[in-house]
């Protein structure tokens, strides 16, 4: 292939690629949006799953698509009501029910997106738990993907730790506390290993202010895109 085509290859390629990383960061813009004390929580979520991943020595290419995964897990609220999202007290269980319907969703919303179908997974079942409790389905053990085991401790610990209406965020001390005595019953023991094992570079991402957190996202998608190129 002559150096000027695959030139122009590597171009259109890099191109469709900011694109769908443009659509991808406008998604969970759309999200942030929606609820203010959630606004950074993908990017959160997305970091420490990444982190996660390669404690774990996934391969890197694994830790990307984890990456993206937690950008996008929550994508799926778009279609629940801005009353439930932005609810002041406890949910009733009848909006709970409406709320768990955001994996579904997101699922849904991103299934067309063939480029990224590896978030599929993750995104549907991230609020699985090991001993079958969780939803949607209700799986049990190793039938949940590994992206969605890794996605669901980083989705939690974030949660805990950070402000929503109803509550103050959690002490990391005391996040950290419901980790190890839920292991078994909701999360993987394997990654809530590797999490204690990277807890001080996850507690410095749950630190990073909103500006900082969005500098360094730019920064992952540059990056992201990098890799996919090379």
């Amino acid at each position: 292939v002559p150096y000027s085509s695959h030139a122009k290859n590597t171009e259109l390629f890099q191109d469709r690629e900011s694109l769908l990383f443009g659509i991808v960061r406008a998604l969970v813009n759309a999200i942030d949006a929606k609820d203010h004390y959630t606004c950074g929580h993908s990017d959160r979520v997305a970091a420490i799953s990444r982190r996660l991943a390669q404690q774990m020595e996934l391969e890197e290419k694994k830790c990307e698509e984890i990456y993206l995964t937690g950008l996008l897990h929550d994508i799926g609220k778009i279609g629940v009501p801005d009353h439930i999202l932005k609810k002041p007290d406890r949910l009733t269980d009848e909006e709970f029910d409406i709320l768990k319907q955001h994996p579904t969703i997101g699922h849904r919303v991103l299934k067309h997106l063939d480029q990224i179908s590896y978030v599929l997974p993750g995104v549907l079942h991230h609020h699985e738990s090991l001993n079958g409790t969780g939803y949607p389905d209700g799986l049990v053990g190793d039938q949940i993907p590994l992206k969605a085991r890794i996605i669901a401790v980083a989705d939690a610990y974030d949660a805990m730790t950070s402000d929503r209406h109803y509550r103050d965020g959690m002490p990391f001390e005391k996040a950290e506390e419901i980790l190890r005595t839920n292991t078994g019953p909701q999360w993987d023991p394997n990654v809530i290993e590797s999490f204690f094992a990277a807890s001080e570079d996850i507690r410095m991402i749950c630190f990073r202010s909103s500006v900082s957190s969005q500098s360094e996202q730019r920064k992952s998608d540059a990056d992201l895109i990098a890799y996919q190129v090379e």
